[in-house]
């Protein structure tokens, strides 16, 4: 998709050198992005949209149980604190294991995601690598994601926050 433009009670979407025309949009991706894609952002989209805090992160895919620590029942979620590295740096890593959300439960081998890893996945249990941005969801971001709705009230287009 290369923008999109809202006209009446219908919205364009342009890509590929195409338009077609909906009844509504929702854009599922960071403010920052669809502000970018907004043909012709509104003094109150930009005010709404231009707030957010981000960060970027890294998340492995893998099966190393050392990130599930030694003697611990894993669950979904899973912090693990390393004592193995330099001083002053975080030490500490959150691993999901996706094992446990029911379509997976039949995947015999652990396959975990960490998030930010502290220490190095061993490489022959690395799935995949992934980097994006997030929001840092500070409060003043749960203030601007409240206020998407004053957008999506008055519009054809709206936002999952």
């Amino acid at each position: 998709m290369q923008r999109v433009k809202p006209y009446g009670k219908r919205v364009a979407v342009y890509y590929k050198g195409k338009e077609e025309v909906f009844d509504a949009v929702i854009f599922a991706t960071s403010a920052e992005v669809t502000l970018s894609l907004l043909d012709e952002a509104t003094t109150k989209q930009k005010e709404i949209l231009s707030h957010f805090a981000y960060h970027d992160i890294e998340s492995i895919a893998h099966h190393d149980t050392r990130y599930l620590g030694e003697n611990v029942v894993p669950h979904y979620f899973n912090f693990r604190q390393f004592t193995d590295i330099q001083p002053r740096t975080p030490a500490g890593s959150v691993t999901r294991v996706i094992n446990a959300l029911s379509p997976y439960r039949n995947i015999i081998e652990p396959l975990l995601v960490t998030l930010d890893p502290k220490v190095p996945v061993d490489p022959l249990k690395l799935v995949r690598t992934c980097r994006w941005r997030v929001s840092k969801q500070q409060p003043d971001d749960f203030l601007h994601k409240a206020r998407l709705g004053e957008y999506k009230a008055a519009t054809t287009c709206g936002f999952a926050a």
